[in-house]
């Protein structure tokens, strides 16, 4: 795994941490009074920042990116959009403990499944993409990759905790973009096939991101039909995590050359992402020390 894909991985897992103790503040506590920039400002205000922080600097990573003259070819441009579903997803997950991993609304799939779902489609796109491309590149004929090369089924993969599947999607996301967004524009239009239907490479890329977002949707459904409906301080992160989706689109395919680059006086991607994380810890002691209203 690339040095810049590691530290988003441990940004990832800290602002987990950061939003499991935020993410039971009752609705009562959304207008306690805290400061912000040598003013007051109310508890919602300071949820709120985690997106608005996020979005002021993926402006400044993405000015970075163009400084360097890094531009992303067309497969990174559609995994870029899987980042920015990946940003939904957790988000959709907010809030939600092991106990709700079983909860099965009448017709439906319980979380469990879904995730299981998600990650199984993931990691298959991925291998049938990649034997695709080694069929257009040898001049063969497609035919489906070797069992030996296709992930687990999804019942293999039911087990474990919500953290666990979590953790598999992390995974599963770097395994794709440790070798996905190699593809030349070329090989994208190399044959394969999707459910017995004729298909290219092109299609089957983008369909990680659509299947995911199809996914979240069912998610968010699944939980108004459990009676689990976020809570404003869970939409609230959700809404960062949707930010940090987009922040993570713009670095697919980035060297890890880019990360310390920047003109003099400007910060470079590695120390804006560190920045990014401090900001979080603080935004949460401003939250949790907050004075209750009167």
């Amino acid at each position: 795994m690339s040095e810049l894909r590691e530290l988003l991985a441990q940004h990832r897992n800290q602002r987990r941490d950061v939003y499991a103790t935020l993410q039971d503040v009752p609705a009562e506590r959304m207008s306690a009074e805290t400061t912000w920039g040598g003013g007051p400002v109310d508890v919602r205000f300071m949820f709120l920042r985690f997106a608005d922080h996020e979005e002021e600097h993926e402006l400044s990573v993405q000015t970075r990116l163009i400084e360097a003259g890094f531009q992303q070819t067309t497969a990174q441009r559609i995994l870029a959009r899987a980042e920015m579903t990946r940003g939904d997803l957790l988000g959709a997950l907010v809030g939600l403990t092991d106990a709700d991993l079983d909860l099965t609304p009448a017709g439906e799939w319980p979380l469990r499944r879904t995730l299981a779902h998600i990650l199984f489609a993931e990691r298959a796109y991925r291998v049938w993409t990649l034997h695709a491309v080694e069929c257009f590149q040898a001049g063969r004929e497609f035919t489906s990759p070797p069992e030996e090369l296709r992930p687990p089924s999804m019942d293999e993969q039911l087990d474990g905790t919500l953290a666990d599947f979590t953790e598999r999607l992390d995974v599963a996301r770097d395994e794709a973009l440790a070798t996905l967004p190699t593809i030349s524009d070329e090989a994208l239009s190399a044959p394969m096939t999707w459910f017995e239907n004729s298909t290219d490479v092109r299609t089957r890329l983008m369909r990680i991101a659509h299947h995911e977002r199809e996914h979240t949707a069912h998610i968010l459904k699944w939980r108004e039909q459990v009676g689990r409906p976020p809570t404003e301080a869970q939409r609230l992160l959700g809404l960062a995590w949707r930010a940090r989706g987009v922040l993570e689109d713009h670095l697919v395919g980035v060297p890890d050359s880019v990360l310390d680059t920047a003109p003099e006086g400007e910060w470079p991607i590695r120390r804006l992402l560190t920045h990014l994380s401090d900001t979080d810890i603080f935004l949460r002691d401003c939250i949790l020390n907050a004075t209750p209203a009167r």
